[in-house]
């Protein structure tokens, strides 16, 4: 996470997205203003390391993205590195199921959202899986698909509801609103003609189409919480077990 040499050589700033722009290899990769200021908050807390924490003056400056590295640096050579990495402002108890499943290897299913206003992304893929961890000194949880070792990052902070295969709510964050999701008859003329029957609609705006009844009703009961899983997550788990 450190550079060899200083941040203001290699990283520059892009105010209007709040990013910092961080050369990484042929390319280039971005963090944002807030989490560089969240992250390096978190540690300086953790580690109680007043000389790390950022103030107003450090947001959006190199001088931030250099304390935000030598926050990272401490955190690495510190033995919380050794512990899973969770977003700050994660629940402590999405952080405790996550690592109950992450030990005891069961498929899980989250559902993400905005913890601010409880309102449920509907977020279709990467929702069910196992848990992993990458590594490196901030060992992020992962969500890995079935048969498979790697995956993506989990957003922990963003986990608004959690279940597990067997369809038991184990988690509920307290603002969570459950989707309204309706199925109507498809009119587009352009839809039927290539076999879409049926629409699921929520807040009046198209979510999905399919091209039956079963599709679609499978698809609301996995989006609203009625069933953890889809018939495809269950076939290849069984496949799998």
């Amino acid at each position: 996470m450190s550079a060899s040499i200083s941040s203001k050589k290699v990283v520059s700033l892009n105010p209007d997205q709040k990013l910092y722009v961080i050369p990484s290899g042929g390319g280039y990769s971005c963090f944002g203003y807030d989490n560089a200021q969240r992250d390096t908050s978190h540690i300086a807390t953790v580690l109680k390391r007043e000389d790390l924490t950022p103030t107003a003056d450090h947001y959006g400056t190199l001088a931030g993205y250099d304390l935000y590295r030598k926050a990272c640096d401490a955190w690495a050579s510190s033995i919380n590195s050794k512990r899973t990495w969770f977003t700050p402002g994660t629940d402590p108890k999405v952080m405790k199921l996550l690592e109950q499943f992450r030990d005891d290897n069961r498929l899980i299913r989250i559902f993400l959202g905005d913890p601010k206003t409880g309102r449920d992304w509907c977020e279709e893929n990467d929702v069910v899986g196992r848990i992993g961890r990458s590594t490196g000194s901030q060992k992020v949880p992962l969500l890995l698909a079935e048969e498979e070792n790697w995956g993506g990052a989990i957003l922990t902070d963003c986990v608004l509801r959690i279940m597990d295969a067997n369809d038991r709510e184990l988690y509920r964050h307290p603002l969570y609103q459950e989707p309204k999701l309706g199925m109507e008859l498809e009119t587009d003329p352009q839809m039927l003609a290539q076999g879409y029957t049926w629409s699921v609609h929520r807040d009046g705006q198209i979510q999905a189409r399919f091209k039956s009844s079963f599709e679609a009703s499978e698809y609301v009961c996995f989006m609203t919480g009625k069933r953890a899983m889809r018939y495809q997550d269950l076939q290849q788990a069984l496949k799998a077990a």
